[in-house]
């Protein structure tokens, strides 16, 4: 009983879902306004203005690989062109030099 239930469920569906609607079958195709216009020739300037920023393709983080130290002089200025291994500022050296003194005073004892 159940299968013929969902047999004619199925048949009635699909019966339904195949026809047109009555509202398609009296539509006429509404025309579609078209402009038309003729090609004409004209002249384009050559350059473009824009207006934008620069920014570098690449950003360095610049810091000290030891803690607390000062950067004490700058050797370049900001926008100026800096070559590989060019050195760009020097740091505070008196904590480095006090550890090494007193590295070498230990390994003087021992």
């Amino acid at each position: 009983m159940k299968k013929l239930l969902l047999s004619v469920m199925l048949v009635s569906t699909f019966l339904t879902a195949c026809q047109k609607a009555p509202t398609e079958l009296n539509e006429k195709p509404s025309a579609i306004k078209i402009n038309v216009v003729k090609p004409q020739s004209q002249n384009f300037a050559k350059t473009l203005t824009l207006s934008g920023n620069w920014v570098a393709k690449d950003t360095v983080a610049i810091n000290s690989a030891l803690q607390g130290q000062q950067i004490t002089v700058v050797l370049v200025e900001v926008g100026q062109r800096v070559k590989k291994g060019q050195i760009l500022a020097t740091l505070e050296n008196s904590n480095v030099r006090s550890n090494v003194e007193q590295n070498q005073a230990n390994l003087a004892k021992a």
